[in-house]
């Protein structure tokens, strides 16, 4: 498949609704109508399409290849998805590789997750992912019976109380996510 189509296939219908997990304030029917377009979407898209999407550059790729290797189970692109999201050289993206990272969760998603919060949380200038980087870590933790996540929520309430007004500080939805696209 060209790239301009596969743009149009497993890009352009989903990313809006996956940023910012506007896909839980849907209408029912829409989200019943949503869910099942990407379901058929992750059911045809290929390793090398979300293999490109990912090494594109783009935000609107990456993030809906990540939710597509979260659909997928492809743990296979946790190390390229690890380096992505602690690189943090796109917005909006992050989201995605967070929801992958814990929808994964295996030690190495774990491990990713919080080698970007160390590296990340920490900078007040940056304010990106931390959110959901900290609540996909508290959903990996509720999985695998872990409380890996607990110095981060801590350093979460430290880093969300002195940051500006007006930035949502609060975790983001992963595990509301994973349940509404059917993982964990």
């Amino acid at each position: 498949m060209k790239k301009p189509d596969a743009e149009q296939r497993f890009v352009v219908p989903f990313y809006l609704e996956m940023l910012h997990g506007n896909c839980l304030a849907l209408g029912r029917d829409a989200q019943l109508d949503w869910l099942t377009a990407l379901r058929v979407a992750a059911s045809e898209i290929d390793r090398a399409t979300t293999d490109a999407f990912l090494r594109s550059g783009e935000w609107r790729r990456r993030l809906a290849a990540a939710w597509f290797v979260a659909i997928n189970g492809w743990e296979e692109f946790v190390p390229s998805i690890s380096d992505l999201l602690v690189a943090s050289e796109r917005t909006y993206c992050g989201q995605g590789f967070c929801v992958a990272l814990a929808g994964i969760g295996t030690d190495d998603s774990v491990s990713a997750l919080e080698a970007y919060l160390q590296e990340w949380l920490s900078r007040l200038d940056c304010q990106y992912d931390q959110p959901w980087a900290i609540a996909a870590l508290a959903h990996c933790d509720r999985a695998r019976g872990e409380n890996r996540s607990s110095e981060f929520v801590e350093s979460c309430a430290v880093w969300s109380s002195t940051i500006s007004r007006g930035r949502a500080t609060t975790a983001a939805p992963v595990s509301e996510i994973l349940q509404l696209i059917g993982i964990g």
